[in-house]
């Protein structure tokens, strides 16, 4: 556990800390080859509209994955400090 107390991955989607990473590189490998055979994106609109459709009715205490607002503002503020 690290001194911010933040699990990777789980509060910090698809953050992994370089010293635990079991597989170095896997978020670097290169989507060029599907890119041309076809593969295509939705919108980011598209994308943030479907998402908040899904939550809609979710109270946002239910939201179990992220930090919360006060762990977020404790790792900005300790990030700030650390940069200095």
């Amino acid at each position: 556990m690290n001194r911010q107390k933040v699990r990777p991955f789980v509060d910090i989607p698809f953050w992994i800390p370089i010293e635990d990473d079991p597989e170095p590189g896997f978020y670097q490998i290169s989507n060029k080859r599907a890119l041309n055979n076809g593969l295509t994106y939705r919108s980011l609109s598209n994308t943030i509209n479907d998402i908040f459709t899904s939550l809609r009715d979710q109270s946002p205490d239910s939201v179990s994955t992220g930090l919360n607002r006060t762990q977020e503002i404790e790792l900005i503020e300790m990030w700030k400090e650390f940069s200095e």
